[in-house]
């Protein structure tokens, strides 16, 4: 019979040490719950273990006044290219809403001027366009020559040197700049100070094309991505433990003891840890990380954004003839999406790097505030106040630090070369910082864990273990 802890069982330490189990999972994000139902449907004995009370990782979905749902973490599918992440939601009969694209879109320059664009612009000169558009095609070439059993040979030199270093030499004007550095810290979540070039040509190998890189958060799910992880979790249950914060793994070469926060103990062939980098450094290890992967977890660039979801009547921009995109370098909000409901208007805002992390503790008043004073400055006076502002703090939240992916700090990937966090041993790591595919997103995730579960079933195999 499969061993379960209640929260507040009463248990001797030699009860718990007999909970053994074939394969551990640290972390009930995308990444772990895909790993897991692989190895279930192995016929594996399997344990999940999150810090948290609820699954779903850096997704994470709310209810709005109106009952529908609104995402505070991950919430896009691409136009093209996430197949496992498509597939869940085909599985479970999740319907995919277009980003509503009809109308002008707002553009705020560096200089605080306002102009109106189509909803493809971001109201760059036709000769910054065409510099971005080569600039982003060197790029895509460069990152092609990657090899992913040996990712730095060769690009040693883009290691050292910050992406934003970078197109300042690259690109011929101060606007293509200021465009291709907005839009790529809204695809990595922080300044692109932080982020090195080599970090840049990795995410981009990851995605199969430009095209689909472009068009990565086309798709969103009104009932909730965070609800669909929450959906797929209830197919495995049983060998989910939520409040298990796990404070220490040890481990020889066969097999792997994980200790939580409560004292509880588990003890497992394999052990699959599905956790952002930059928590590792919280977990004792014995023996202690190698060195090289150690230096990564503490130097990890983690991701600066804020998610403001404004909930609304009706999406009354519509009818002023915008689109609720707005992207903007000198105003409250970073960048702005209309993602409403059938039965709500909803505007999902975003604001990134140095300014997120200065603003991350302010009240949730003020900041509703400071929005419905952003829609006036964007779509004039008169329209709907905001009826309600949903927001998570992923900075300072102690089982994420940060959102919604991590990068390794310039000069930091020279310390994988045979690919990063490559191991050997019983202990595995998953997630959407360690995929091959679509780094950073959800469908990263998903491979991630797809892989590593592949690969403790390969090194089950070789100690005589048939699935």
């Amino acid at each position: 019979a499969r061993y379960v802890v209640e929260p507040k069982a009463v248990i001797s330490m030699s009860e718990v040490k007999s909970a053994k189990y074939d394969v551990a999972i640290v972390g009930a994000g995308p990444a772990g719950l895909q790993a897991a139902e692989i190895l279930m449907k192995k016929g594996l004995k399997v344990i999940v273990l999150e810090s948290r009370d609820r699954v779903g990782g850096r997704t994470f979905s709310t209810v709005s006044s109106q009952g529908s749902s609104v995402d505070l973490g991950a919430q896009w599918l691409a136009f093209s290219g996430q197949t496992r992440l498509e597939k869940l939601a085909d599985r479970f009969g999740w319907k995919k809403s277009e980003n509503y694209d009809k109308g002008k879109s707002v553009v705020w320059n560096s200089d605080g001027k306002k102009k109106f664009v189509s909803y493809k612009s971001d109201g760059e000169p036709w000769w910054s366009a065409l510099d971005i558009g080569t600039t982003f095609l060197g790029l895509s070439n460069k990152a092609g020559g990657i090899k992913m059993d040996s990712p730095l040979s060769g690009y040693e030199n883009f290691d050292e040197m910050s992406f934003l270093d970078y197109i300042k030499g690259k690109l011929w004007t101060k606007k293509a700049v200021d465009v291709m550095n907005t839009s790529l810290a809204k695809a990595t979540c922080r300044d692109m100070d932080k982020v090195s070039v080599f970090a840049m040509l990795y995410l981009i190998k990851t995605i199969p094309s430009l095209e689909e890189f472009e068009k990565a958060d086309w798709y969103y799910f009104e009932q909730g991505l965070g609800n669909l992880i929450q959906k797929f979790s209830e197919t495995m249950k049983d060998c989910i433990k939520l409040n298990r914060k796990v404070i220490s793994v040890e481990h020889d070469k066969t097999s792997v003891t994980i200790t939580t926060e409560s004292k509880e103990v588990y003890t497992a062939d394999r052990a699959i840890l599905a956790l952002p980098p930059q928590l590792l450094p919280k977990i004792n290890f014995s023996p202690p990380l190698p060195e090289n992967l150690q230096k990564s977890a503490e130097k990890q660039v983690k991701g600066e954004v804020m998610k403001l979801v404004a909930e609304f009547k009706t999406p009354w921009w519509r009818s002023r003839g915008f689109n609720g995109r707005v992207i903007s370098k000198s105003r409250f909000i970073g960048e702005m999406y209309d993602v409403s409901h059938s039965n709500c208007g909803v505007l999902g805002g975003f604001i990134h790097g140095k300014r997120a992390v200065e603003m991350a503790k302010t009240p949730v008043e003020e900041l509703q505030k400071q929005f419905d004073d952003f829609l006036v400055e964007c779509f004039g006076e008169g329209g709907e106040k905001i009826k309600k502002l949903h927001y998570h703090n992923w900075i300072d939240d102690p089982d994420a630090l940060g959102a919604y992916m991590s990068t390794p700090a310039v000069g930091m990937y020279k310390h994988h070369p045979k690919g990063y966090f490559k191991v050997d041993g019983p202990v595995f790591f998953a997630g959407a910082e360690y995929t091959k595919q679509w780094y950073g997103y959800v469908e990263g995730a998903l491979s991630s864990g797809e892989e590593k579960a592949e690969d403790v079933l390969k090194s089950l195999k070789k100690n005589g273990y048939e699935a």
